[in-house]
């Protein structure tokens, strides 16, 4: 027996020998012969054996080791770490370590996988992250990443998490670890797509949200007038972006029995031919006007209020056709509907209010949305 399974090489019985005894062939050859075996089943140095079992290291390292040049080879500590460009010719499989608990500080060095849950609706403030260490994390749960010196977010911005959304983290240096990709579990981008300029008057949106006041073609309200007397009311100085005008009829009437009419105009004067409108009041007779685009009924003297709107809306080139529906009130009760169009000669920049003849305004108001 060379060794005895732990290594330990053990002499053949016969051995050793005293001195006296007598030489026997039989004992020599036995020695010979496992002293040839315990050899054989040793590890050459000049790399004539092949190794036919598992060698235990019992911790310690081999050294020496030459560098790895074809598949097959072991390589040295350097080459896996150590050396840029290393190719895999396999999947790299990441470990999913143990939930971490959200806190003020999050320590990603320590965590037991690559790959991580962060629970709990603590806010963040940083991470511990050493230098080139990466982790991708899962939020459950709605908390603040607040951006700062050494936690550097997409944007520069706080980011608020939902349940299920992602992150990738590396550590840089001195402390500071950056996000470098976050994904919502919705798929909404993280953070609004910069916006062209001439679209939006100011360079950025701070609070997200678009708001009239924040265009450069906004929603607008013109200033309301008093329809209480005189014979015109005008609204000028409309933008040539404008597509769509409201005019806003409220508590609206004339001294006589005369009807409205809305007449448009450019930047020559209001135009007074060439329109084409009708009105009537429900279970009435309908009224045409040239003039103008034509609202109101006719009779009931000065009694007639009218409460609500006319649209007009460019269709191409100077085109405008309007319609409108309104409520008319203590005189010939009742609903009154509107329709027309008108093409000018050029484009739109005022509109103008009218009684048919010689009325005069004594109640309400008007006022114009341009859009």
């Amino acid at each position: 027996m060379a060794r005895n399974g732990s290594g330990t090489y053990v002499l053949p019985a016969g051995q050793p020998v005293v001195t006296g005894t007598t030489i026997s062939s039989t004992v020599h050859n036995t020695l010979a012969s496992d002293l040839a075996n315990a050899l054989t089943t040793s590890m050459a140095t000049d790399g004539q054996s092949v190794v036919t079992a598992n060698i235990p290291l019992a911790g310690y390292k081999l050294t020496g080791l030459a560098a790895a040049t074809v598949a097959g080879d072991a390589i040295r500590f350097e080459q896996a770490l150590g050396t840029a460009g290393l190719t895999l010719a396999g999947p790299l499989n990441e470990v999913q370590g143990a939930d971490i608990a959200s806190a003020a500080t999050v320590n990603l060095t320590t965590a037991t996988g690559d790959y991580v849950n962060v629970t709990g609706t603590t806010a963040i403030t940083a991470i511990t992250l050493a230098q080139g260490y990466q982790r991708t994390v899962k939020f459950a749960g709605i908390l603040t990443l607040t951006n700062g010196a050494s936690l550097i977010l997409p944007g520069g911005a706080n980011i608020t998490t939902a349940a299920g959304d992602t992150a990738v983290f590396i550590g840089e240096a001195a402390g500071v670890v950056r996000c470098v990709a976050y994904q919502r579990a919705s798929g909404a981008a993280l953070a609004a797509s910069a916006i062209a300029d001439g679209s939006i008057t100011t360079a950025k949106i701070a609070d997200a949200n678009v708001t009239p006041a924040k265009l450069s073609q906004p929603f607008t309200a013109g200033t309301a007038q008093n329809s209480t007397s005189g014979t015109t009311i005008d609204f000028t100085g409309i933008p040539s972006w404008v597509k769509r005008i409201t005019v806003l009829f409220n508590g609206v009437s004339l001294s006589g029995s005369d009807l409205f009419i809305i007449q448009l105009g450019t930047v020559s004067g209001f135009e007074t031919t060439t329109y084409k409108s009708e009105t009537i009041l429900s279970g009435g007779t309908a009224q045409a006007a040239t003039n103008g685009l034509i609202v109101g009924v006719n009779g009931g003297g000065g009694a007639n209020t009218h409460h609500g709107s006319y649209a007009l809306h460019l269709v191409s080139g100077n085109i405008w056709v309007g319609s409108g529906v309104m409520a008319v009130l203590d005189g010939n009760a009742g609903v009154l509907q509107a329709a027309g169009s008108k093409t000018l000669a050029g484009t739109l920049t005022q509109v103008r209010i009218t009684p048919t003849g010689s009325n005069t305004f004594d109640a309400g108001s008007i006022n114009i949305l341009y859009e």
